[in-house]
């Protein structure tokens, strides 16, 4: 995860950081597979208007990054938001506070959560 503000002098986790400490401790401690951490099969949830999409690294983004991305969000109150994209710009998880369960509601699943 890399912090876009240099100024506020967190340290930057790069791609290389990431893959050396991050994927190991999660794929050695069985938490996700490697196959899964890397899935970019977007497969579309049935039934949502927005259209949502899903796939097998949602679960483990939900659970270990979004805590992560909350803990960010929180360290200062100009941020709007703090997340982890994979190279196609999905975001698996939101933060918390946009992360809302989905109603069936068009508007309010439009503005009030993200997958």
């Amino acid at each position: 995860m890399k912090i876009a503000n240099e100024s506020l002098n967190y340290p930057f986790l790069s791609d290389k950081t990431f893959k050396m400490f991050c994927r190991p401790a999660a794929i050695k401690d069985s938490k996700i597979s490697e196959e899964k951490l890397w899935d970019r099969n977007y497969v579309e949830l049935p039934d949502i208007d927005p259209k949502k999409y899903k796939t097998n690294f949602t679960d483990f983004a939900k659970n270990y990054i979004q805590p992560v991305e909350d803990s960010v969000l929180s360290t200062n109150k100009k941020f709007i938001f703090a997340v982890l994209a994979d190279d196609n710009g999905y975001l698996p998880a939101h933060n918390s506070i946009y992360d809302k369960p989905l109603t069936g509601d068009y508007k309010i699943d439009l503005s009030g959560n993200v997958l």
